[in-house]
């Protein structure tokens, strides 16, 4: 448990640190060029690995990805269609998944120790 509250402390530590700098003297448009045009921080470029979670609502039906509600809204994936048609009231919504995203088996620790045996810093 130390383990994650350390973590979660440094974690806030670089969010607050990057609100700060950033502040109100830099002001990025919503286009590539100025998106682009923005420093990255040193350690982006010297790491040797990076670990990217992602996790939400879409964990809950556990079907396909993150993509799950686009595939099914878009009728791009007919498994999805066929999933929600199969399983759920017609007027079944993704935001209906919420109540239901609750993380009862997330172990902070568990997933300290993977990273910390692949070797990521």
């Amino acid at each position: 448990m130390a383990l994650y509250k350390e973590a979660g402390m440094f974690v806030f530590g670089l969010c607050l640190l990057s609100l700060l700098s950033v502040g109100d003297t830099i002001k990025y448009e919503p286009n590539w060029k100025s998106i682009d045009s923005r420093p990255l921080p040193g350690w982006y470029d010297d790491a040797k690995i990076g670990i990217f979670l992602h996790w939400g609502v879409f964990a809950v039906p556990s079907l396909y990805s993150e993509w799950f509600w686009e595939q099914w809204r878009d009728n791009t994936t007919k498994g999805a269609v066929d999933y929600m048609k199969n399983n759920f009231k017609p007027d079944f919504t993704y935001a209906d998944f919420a109540p239901d995203f609750t993380a009862e088996l997330f172990d902070p620790n568990d997933w300290a120790d993977i990273f910390k045996a692949s070797g990521a810093k």
